[in-house]
């Protein structure tokens, strides 16, 4: 499997899952540990993906967490805001 086939696939797991360890992705891959190790450093650097302790987050986690608590905080204290 060529870098850029996993890639896709680490990039597809993540979508699905939002994590993935390092286990996971190498039993799903068929390759060792450390190939799935410095795919995920490459990939972090690019901006890919957010590589944690023992595997990998998707960056959309942290979108998705800041844009949900903007919009709680835009429908607390209208009232305040308005005047």
């Amino acid at each position: 499997m060529l870098v850029e086939e996993r890639f896709s696939e680490i990039l597809r797991v993540l979508d699905q899952q939002e994590t993935a360890t390092v286990q996971d992705l190498t039993n799903l891959l068929g390759v060792s540990e450390s190939t799935i190790r410095r795919d995920l450093t490459q990939m972090n650097k690019r901006g890919l993906l957010k590589k944690v302790h023992g595997g990998a987050a998707s960056i959309r986690i942290n979108h998705i967490t800041a844009n949900r608590v903007s919009a709680v905080r835009a429908l607390e204290n209208t009232d305040t805001k308005q005047r």
